[in-house]
C-alpha cells in the first residue's frame, strides 16, 4: 500500500506539507511448529533423526531439560516415574518432575510420555516496516527526493524456529529454547536522498 498524503495547493505550507507519501508493510504470522530432538538413538535404528525425548513435567518451563549422565548415580531412565538426570544449565542432578524434557538413552521406541511431533511453537511473528518519502520540487527540471526506510517500527522481538539448538544434548547454554533472553531483533532505519533532473 502506498498512501500519498495530500497537502495545501498554494502558499508556504505547500512546500512543507505536500509531496509526502508513506508505504507500510505489515506482516503477521502465527508461531512455527517444531520438534525437540532426543539427541540419542532411543529406538536403536542407527539414526537419531526423528527420535524425540520424553516429557517429564509438562508444567515446567519449556527450556528445562534433563540429560542422562554418569555423574548422577541414582539411576538411568527405565520407564520409572522417579529418575535422576543432569540439568546442563544448573549443572546439578534433577528428577523427572523438575524438568520439561527428558533425554532417553535406553531402548524405548515409544512411550506414553514421549513428546509429540511438532508440539512446540515459536512465538507469533509481527513485523511492521514503513517507507517514508518526501519529494521537493526545486524548479521545472530539478527535483529532490528524501527517503526514510524504517524496519521493525514497533520494535517487536521475533524468534525463528530453533535449528541446531533444539537437540536436548546440543548446548549447555541457558538460552536453550529460552525466548525470554534470546535477542530477536530491534528497530532499525536508514535515510537517503537523491536529485532528479
Amino acid at each position: 500500500m502506498n498512501w500519498a498524503i495530500r497537502g495545501p495547493e498554494h502558499g508556504v505550507l505547500n512546500r512543507i506539507l505536500t509531496g509526502w507519501s508513506i508505504a507500510p508493510i505489515l506482516t503477521v504470522q502465527s508461531g512455527t511448529p517444531y520438534t525437540v530432538i532426543n539427541g540419542t538413538d532411543r529406538d536403536f535404528d542407527g539414526s537419531t533423526l526423528g527420535d524425540r525425548p520424553d516429557i517429564g513435567n509438562p508444567n515446567a518451563p519449556v527450556y528445562t531439560r534433563g540429560l542422562v549422565t554418569k555423574s548422577c548415580t541414582s539411576g538411568y531412565y527405565n520407564g520409572n516415574a522417579a529418575i535422576t538426570t543432569s540439568n546442563p544449565i544448573a549443572a546439578n542432578c534433577v528428577n523427572r518432575s523438575d524438568v520439561h524434557f527428558l533425554q532417553v538413552t535406553s531402548y524405548s521406541p515409544t512411550s506414553s510420555t514421549m513428546e509429540s511431533r511438532n508440539s512446540n511453537y515459536t512465538t507469533r511473528y509481527l513485523d511492521l516496516d514503513a517507507d517514508l518519502l518526501k519529494k521537493i520540487k526545486i524548479n521545472e527540471r530539478w527535483q529532490a527526493e528524501l527517503r526514510g526506510e524504517f524496519f521493525n517500527v514497533t520494535n517487536n522481538q521475533n524468534f525463528d524456529t530453533p535449528s541446531q539448538n533444539r537437540d536436548v544434548t546440543n548446548s549447555s547454554s541457558a538460552s536453550w529454547l529460552n525466548y525470554t533472553i534470546v535477542s530477536g531483533g530491534s528497530r532499525t532505519f536508514r535515510v537517503g536522498g537523491k536529485i532528479l533532473f
